[in-house]
């Protein structure tokens, strides 16, 4: 659903409860609240905006792996920097 060219743009689907992308984006909303709630992930409070930059550093990254499948080697070292941009500093 990330890669370029392969699917219609979340924001060029209809918003209607059959579209899979209204689930997945409804859950993705559900933990990045639960994580502000309890602390877990840090940031200004607005799931939305938060779900929709996760979403779009998710889909740059598979756009750069269309582009150079070996780029898939590094696809951990996103996921750190994503996680180190939305959770708290426990230390």
């Amino acid at each position: 659903m990330f890669l370029a060219n392969a699917t219609p743009l979340m924001a060029d689907l209809p918003d209607r409860p059959d579209i899979p992308f209204t689930a997945l984006v409804a859950e993705a909303e559900n933990v990045v609240r639960d994580g502000f709630t309890d602390g877990e992930l840090c940031g200004l409070g607005d799931v939305q905006l938060t779900v929709e930059l996760l979403s779009g550093t998710m889909r740059a990254g598979m756009e750069r792996i269309s582009r150079d499948p070996d780029a898939l080697s590094q696809l951990s070292e996103a996921q750190e920097i994503v996680l180190a941009a939305i959770t708290r500093d426990k230390g």
